[in-house]
This record gives C-alpha cells, sequence and structure tokens, in this order.
C-alpha cells in the first residue's frame, strides 16, 4: 500500500464521485455517456493504481478496453467499490494518510545582472559595492522581488538588460505585477552604489552615485514609496530581503 497526502486521496475520492453521479442520471444523454465514462474509468485506472489496488485497476482498465454506454452497472460497480476502500483508507490516517510536506523557504542568492520575483515566503541575498539592489514587495499580494544591477544605463547602441538599471528596473516592476502585485501597494527598498578604495571622483565612484540615481529617479517616476534608502558610503554590504513582509537585514563590511 502506498502513502499519498491526504488531498490526493482527497481528489481521487472527488473524481470518484462524480462519476457515480453521472452514473446514477435516470437517464444520461447517450451521446456523451460513452466518452464520460473513458475519461472516469481511465482516472479511476490511475488513482487506483497509484494506490496499490492492482486488481481494481486491472478491472477498471478492462473496463476501458470495453467501454460504451451498455457497461454503466459494471462501471457503477467498480466505481462504489473504488468509493468504499478510499473512505475506508482516509478514515485510517496511521496506515495511508499523511500531513503534507511544508513547502521550505527559498533561498535565493543574486549575482550581479541577476533578477528574482518570489510568489512565496522566501529569501533574497546578494552582496554589494557600487552596484544596486532594489528591493520591492507588495505585501498584500504575498509577493516580492529583487534586482542587482551594474550600470545605470544601457548604451546607446545598446539593449537594456537586467545588468542595467533602466532594464533592471522595468523588468522588476512587470515581474511583480506578472504575479499579482499592485503598483500602489509596493513599497521600496534601496541599497549600494558605494565607492569602494577609489578617488570620490573616480568613474567607478560616479557609476554608483548614477546607479543610484536610476533608482530613485523609477521609483519616483512610478510613485513607489521608499522605506529604506541605504546607498553610498566607502563600505561593501551582504543584504538579506524577506518575502512577502519586505524585512531586510544588512551585514556591512
Amino acid at each position: 500500500m502506498k502513502t499519498l497526502p491526504p488531498q490526493v486521496l482527497a481528489t481521487f475520492l472527488a473524481e470518484t464521485r462524480e462519476l457515480i453521479q453521472v452514473l446514477q442520471r435516470p437517464s444520461p444523454p447517450r451521446a456523451s455517456l460513452e466518452s464520460r465514462l473513458a475519461t472516469h474509468l481511465m482516472n479511476l485506472a490511475s488513482n487506483a493504481e497509484a494506490l496499490g489496488f492492482s486488481l481494481l485497476a486491472s478491472e477498471a482498465r478492462s473496463a476501458l478496453a470495453n467501454h460504451s454506454s451498455n457497461h454503466v452497472s459494471g462501471t457503477a460497480e467498480l466505481a462504489a467499490r473504488f468509493e468504499r476502500l478510499l473512505e475506508r483508507e482516509i478514515e485510517r490516517p496511521g496506515v495511508i494518510v499523511r500531513e503534507p510536506t511544508v513547502e521550505k523557504e527559498a533561498r535565493v542568492f543574486l549575482h550581479p545582472g541577476d533578477l528574482m520575483v518570489l510568489d512565496r515566503p522566501g529569501t533574497l541575498s546578494t552582496i554589494l559595492g557600487s552596484c544596486v539592489a532594489v528591493c520591492l514587495w507588495d505585501a498584500d499580494a504575498g509577493c516580492g522581488g529583487m534586482n542587482h544591477y551594474l550600470l545605470p544605463e544601457a548604451p546607446a547602441n545598446g539593449a537594456a538588460t537586467t545588468r542595467t538599471g533602466d532594464g533592471a528596473m522595468n523588468q522588476l516592476l512587470r515581474s511583480l505585477q506578472r504575479k499579482g502585485a499592485v503598483t500602489e501597494r509596493l513599497r521600496a527598498r534601496v541599497f549600494g552604489g558605494a565607492t569602494l578604495l577609489v578617488p570620490i571622483e573616480s568613474t567607478a565612484a560616479v557609476i554608483g552615485r548614477r546607479n543610484v540615481e536610476t533608482a530613485l529617479s523609477f521609483l519616483r517616476e512610478n510613485r513607489i514609496p521608499i522605506v529604506q534608502e541605504v546607498t553610498g558610503g566607502n563600505t561593501g554590504m551582504r543584504i538579506h530581503f524577506r518575502i512577502p513582509d519586505g524585512v531586510c537585514r544588512i551585514d556591512r563590511f
């Protein structure tokens, strides 16, 4: 006997009872009955096999090979037997029913140029210097996401990608909207843009500041409130962003 989660058993039982209801109708339409019998018998055979009821599964497959509207009574008997078996096993949790496994929290580390959106509990992490990461979340929709871009914008002759601020910000917003997020409910955290081991007016320092400006400008244009901004400075950081509540932990180094 195989062990299956209770929701699977419940699905099997619902399918079996639907078949029984079809067969118990006073005058089921003959035109549609045969195709419905075939579908239900196929489900019954596969469900019985999954539970280890090999004899019942074999009988259901045999009935499937010979199904027609003239075999209603035989099919009804098979379905009734399977219903009784399911009810008996569901009432014996120690034998077959087990609690469904709890899905582990997603934990994803983002490298430069990465972007990730989750619509289930999880933590997104990354390490930043002059790069910028923006965290957006919609607590009501239960989703959030993070990007990690290196440059403020694509070159004049190049396409915007998730490695550039213009592409990464647009892609993050669109991805969250596809998950059910509403722009008006989104909140933002902005991190990075530091100057590490270079003169304050060096190209790297300028890029860091422009990376930050790109994020802030995009958020203003889309009227997304910024609840936290930790940018600039001369130290790197590791951030851990939790979804769906938007809590963030920062480790400086």
